[in-house]
């Protein structure tokens, strides 16, 4: 099993703008849904979540772990709220 996209979802709100992350897969009809609102950074999570995407895509969701300490340790936002939130 491996990704094969990464899509953002901004729902437009009043005080604040939703963020949802959808993970794609290459299995047929399965997927997985994140939340990834940073109030008032709305472009900087959307940005940060499609530098991230090129590490992810063609990995196996299943390790978890793994992706987890590789967004971590390889990402430019290393440490702060839109990799840690």
């Amino acid at each position: 099993m491996k990704i094969t996209a990464i899509e953002t979802h901004v729902c437009h709100a009043r005080m604040r703008n939703w963020i949802f992350v959808k993970i794609v897969t290459d299995q047929p009809g399965l997927w997985g849904w994140g939340e990834a609102t940073l109030e008032w950074h709305t472009e900087s999570v959307v940005g940060a979540v499609k530098d991230i995407s090129q590490l992810l895509i063609g990995e196996d969701p299943r390790r978890i772990e793994y992706l987890w300490q590789m967004m971590y340790r390889q990402h430019f936002w290393h440490g702060n709220g839109i990799v840690r939130g």
